[in-house]
């Protein structure tokens, strides 16, 4: 169930990324009206859409490391392995895929190299959906929508052509968006290799890490034969799927090309190097009286940092009794956009600051307010005392 995708003489990976610009922008010449596409596309963006156009990723996956560079059109995928006492490192190109034992260059077989082509692509492309889901192989048809665990999806099936399609070019997918955040949640496929099977993934530890969504999927099997994949989430709310194993993507790092590990701003936790001030305009306040509230951020550190974001939300404020408990949430009255975004802070720099208002608590006593950046992956808040004085 392996899907290569590129030939040995292999063009540029990033036509399908090009393409999925192109039917955001709504150009002239781009078809947007091919709605399996439409909602490909929308996930595409929802897991990072840009960052993964010029981007340098590391991460572990069973008992290989691997690295995927993609920049100006150029592709660099290396997967490096221990076999006893020999270290192999494979990696494939858009000019070449090639195989170093120990350091020193070997000779391989076509087939050698279509099994590494094989081994290295399909952890690329499973691990990084659904960012190849408008390849030009890629054939899309709207299964229409659906319903799993009272959250709305929408379906999209998703065949290959034989040109271009990979050895595997027949094998069937159903893939499962979620309608509002546009987050692929489940996928589903029907591969002939091997004697061939069915599996069913359903994502987890959802983690935002350079600005890509990383997931990874519990992987299950029917109890039953199946003849249609689209009926995989009947068959987990009766309880007849079985845990095959779990597919996770270990250690990532999200960089530039060409940063080295140590470099990348978000190689460190989010919260490292930054400060994060809270201010009141009074320590002391009538029951129920308005309070003007200033939250601001600062990078104490001499390079850049990047902080990235589920949602339009960049803060939070919470209200906080004499016990610790929470009271009241500023969040709970606003309402956010459903857009991935980003804040950068260059070396010693101040800002983002931003400004709110609250209620103070009708009961007199001592509180606190905390102040936190909703970042994701970050641990970024501050307290600061108040009272509220009794009549």
């Amino acid at each position: 169930m392996a899907r290569p995708l590129l030939s040995p003489h292999r063009s540029s990976p990033f036509a399908p990324l090009l393409a999925f610009f192109c039917l955001l922008a709504g150009m002239a010449g781009c078809d947007t009206e091919d709605p399996a596409r439409e909602v490909v596309g929308e996930s595409i963006q929802a897991h990072g859409g840009e960052y993964f156009q010029d981007v340098e990723i590391r991460f572990r996956f069973r008992d290989a490391d691997f690295s995927v560079v993609r920049q100006n059109g150029r592709f660099h995928y290396e997967r490096v392995r221990q076999d006893g006492s020999n270290r192999i490192r494979e990696w494939m190109t858009n000019e070449e895929t090639a195989r170093e034992v120990n350091g020193t260059p070997v000779e391989m077989t076509d087939e050698e190299v279509a099994q590494v082509e094989t081994g290295i692509n399909s952890v690329v492309y499973f691990g990084f959906l659904p960012f190849h889901l408008l390849d030009p192989a890629v054939q899309h048809a709207d299964l229409g929508r659906a319903e799993i665990d009272g959250a709305p999806y929408r379906v999209i099936e998703v065949t290959f052509q034989e040109d271009g399609g990979g050895p595997d070019w027949e094998d069937r997918f159903v893939y499962w968006f979620h309608e509002d955040d546009r987050t692929l949640d489940y996928l589903a496929y029907r591969y002939y290799r091997d004697g061939g099977g069915t599996r069913f993934r359903k994502a987890v530890n959802r983690r935002v890490v350079g600005g890509l969504v990383i997931q990874d999927y519990e992987n299950f099997t029917a109890t039953e034969e199946v003849d249609d994949i689209a009926r995989y989430p009947d068959l987990m709310d009766r309880d007849q799927l079985d845990l095959v194993s779990y597919v996770a993507l270990e250690e990532v790092s999200v960089g530039t090309p060409g940063s080295a590990p140590e470099e990348w701003a978000w190689e460190a936790a989010p919260d490292q190097g930054l400060q994060l001030t809270l201010g009141m305009d009074h320590a002391a306040y009538a029951p129920g009286q308005d309070m003007q509230i200033l939250l601001q951020m600062a990078n104490r550190l001499d390079h850049s940092r990047s902080l990235f974001f589920a949602t339009s939300q960049r803060f939070d404020l919470v209200i906080l009794d004499p016990e610790g408990q929470e009271l009241q949430r500023w969040s709970d009255d606003q309402a956010f956009l459903q857009v991935l975004g980003r804040e950068e802070l260059g070396p010693g720099e101040s800002g983002p600051e931003w400004e709110a208002e609250m209620q103070a608590p009708t009961t007199p006593g001592d509180y606190r307010l905390r102040g936190e950046v909703t970042a994701r992956g970050a641990d970024l808040s501050t307290e600061i005392p108040f009272q509220v004085e009794g009549g």
